[in-house]
């Protein structure tokens, strides 16, 4: 029985003192980077305006144009004649006959 106590770590013969201590592996300090040169400053100034460039001289015009709506002239002089009923000048006649019978 007294290895099973041991097992199950149940016994009381071990003291709080004897028990390890938990240790905790902290992360390590992320590594800065080198100094900036002014070479590399200049360098990132420049890609930044050329994004710039490329984008409000290319792409805002392609942008316009492939948002713009294309509006169309609307005859109007037309538009109002039909609606006047002056376009269509054909008249059809047409003859209906019924057939009742008397009774």
């Amino acid at each position: 029985m007294e290895g099973h106590e041991s097992m199950s770590g149940g016994g009381g013969s071990e003291s709080p003192s004897t028990v390890s201590p938990v240790v905790i592996k902290a992360v390590p300090a992320r590594k800065e980077p080198p100094p900036e040169t002014s070479q590399d400053v200049v360098r990132r100034r420049w890609l930044i305006a050329s994004f710039w460039a490329v984008v409000l001289l290319l792409g805002l015009p392609i942008w316009y144009k492939t948002t713009a709506v294309y509006r169309a002239v609307l005859p109007l002089e037309r538009m109002t004649a039909w609606s006047e009923g002056k376009v269509c000048l054909y008249h059809f006649t047409m003859s209906a006959y019924m057939l009742t019978m008397i009774i």
